[in-house]
């Protein structure tokens, strides 16, 4: 470490503190709440939270406080604040006591090394759920360079950092637009319902036809006129798209309202659930080599930094990077894709029975009312786990081959993008780490 008589060390305690300011839970939108579960691993940043909790007040943080998820700690669930809000308490709020000598970015990049996360992790307490040990981190010695080192390392730190979290978001507006899709088409029917409003209204087929493509393409008719002239071949595929819809709806018993002609089949006509395998542990090697595969295991899609390898064999149940997995129990529900290997028996895969029907599957699975009733259905088992039997009653409205074809396409194109965006943040998540551990020592000269 090429540290200079500039640098003095001081422990946590003398230069920053943990904020414990409560603050009622009504002056907090959801946008402004952060909870271990809307955090995202290895310093991905955060997700909006799906609701606030049932409490009366809670810990609050201010813009550029550093927030911390103390479960689990190798999971680096740090956040450089961006607005002021409230947090769960399982997330430590962390300021410094003295931006004359530590400025707040810097000390993110100190809980963000490689040095703290794993000091937390061996202080920790608690085998089954571990939580960071306060008393132990306010031990931790730091580093700590002049101000004006400070700024430099945060400059190049930060635009790196910057660059994930956008590839983040933009993986976020991804599945998001797949499941306002699927939700639009699926669920709420609205070309169907815009096509029978139109027809009651006693527009003509034309007409007809240009109100579905208004509701598929959010354009008014004077604008379509004009997408025909400047994208003919773009306005004819929404053309033929709004033609697939029916242009009616009709009751169905224990269903409710579904399009003419859609077929109403239980669910588990259309997939198998493949449990994985699970390899004795003597088995696993911690390196790629020649003769094994990659153990794919539930925790692997939140921190890919403990790899597992097992022997290739017949017995090992497999997935491809664009396959959907299934936790069985644990976040029994939760959809997982993105990894090739062998999947292990807290995973199911999702194996499609019919053509052009896998992300169609993908987005139904991934509903908020989906996953809630999932869920619960595997508390509700004798094992607290989901099986085969757990899709049986379910129902579902399946379109005709041509919009499953379509939605196919569609989606898939975004899952593409979004498996290109999660490769590239793991390389720049690599770039990251390597620069701020050489920062951090001294290493780089400024």
């Amino acid at each position: 470490m090429e540290i200079n008589n500039e640098w003095k060390e001081y422990s946590f305690s003398d230069i920053a503190e943990f904020i414990s300011t409560k603050t009622a839970l009504s002056e907090i939108e959801t946008e402004q709440y952060i909870s271990t579960e809307n955090m995202i691993p290895n310093l991905g940043g955060v997700t909006i939270a799906t609701a606030l909790p049932d409490i009366d007040r809670c810990n609050s943080f201010q813009e550029r406080d550093i927030l911390f998820s103390n479960i689990r700690t190798y999971f680096k669930k740090v956040w450089f604040a961006k607005f002021s809000g409230g947090c769960s308490a399982d997330v430590l709020v962390i300021r410094s006591k003295n931006e004359n000598i530590l400025l707040n970015e810097y000390l993110y990049l100190l809980i963000c090394s490689e040095d703290f996360i794993n000091y937390t992790v061996v202080s920790s307490k608690g085998t089954k759920m571990p939580r960071g040990d306060k008393k132990a981190i306010l031990n931790f010695k730091l580093n700590i360079p002049p101000i004006p080192i400070q700024r430099n390392c945060i400059n190049q730190y930060f635009k790196l950092n910057e660059k994930i979290e956008l590839n983040t978001q933009i993986n976020q507006t991804l599945e998001q637009m797949a499941q306002a899709v699927f939700q639009s088409w699926f669920v709420d029917f609205d070309p169907v319902r815009s096509k029978a409003a139109a027809r009651a209204a006693g527009a003509d087929g034309g007409q007809v036809l240009l109100a579905a493509m208004q509701t598929l393409s959010g354009k008014s008719p004077a604008e379509l006129a004009e997408w025909q002239h400047t994208h003919p071949e773009n306005y004819r595929q929404l053309e033929q798209l709004a033609q697939a819809f029916p242009d009616e709806l009709e009751e169905v018993e224990g269903v409710g309202e579904t399009p003419k002609g859609w077929e109403v089949l239980d669910l588990n006509q259309l997939f198998d659930f493949v449990g994985g395998s699970q390899p004795p542990k003597s088995e696993h090697i911690y390196e790629e080599q020649s003769g094994y595969e990659r153990f794919v295991q539930n925790r692997d899609f939140s921190n890919d930094n403990h790899q597992t390898y097992i022997p290739i064999s017949k017995k090992n149940k497999r997935c491809e990077v664009k396959d959907i997995l299934m936790d069985k129990y644990g976040e029994a529900g939760k959809v997982r894709y993105g990894i090739k290997g062998a999947y292990n028996v807290a995973l199911a895969k999702i194996e499609p029975k019919k053509e052009n029907i896998r992300e169609f599957l993908r987005c139904y699975f991934t509903q908020e009312k989906i996953q809630i009733y999932l869920a619960q259905a595997s508390v509700a088992s004798t094992r607290n786990s989901l099986n085969s039997s757990t899709f049986v009653g379910m129902k579902t409205v399946l379109p005709c081959v041509e919009l499953l074809r379509q939605f196919e396409n569609m989606v898939s194109q975004y899952i593409d993008k979004n498996l290109q965006i999660k490769q590239e943040n793991i390389i720049l998540a690599n770039l990251r780490d390597t620069l701020l551990s050489k920062l951090l020592n001294g290493d780089i000269k400024l």
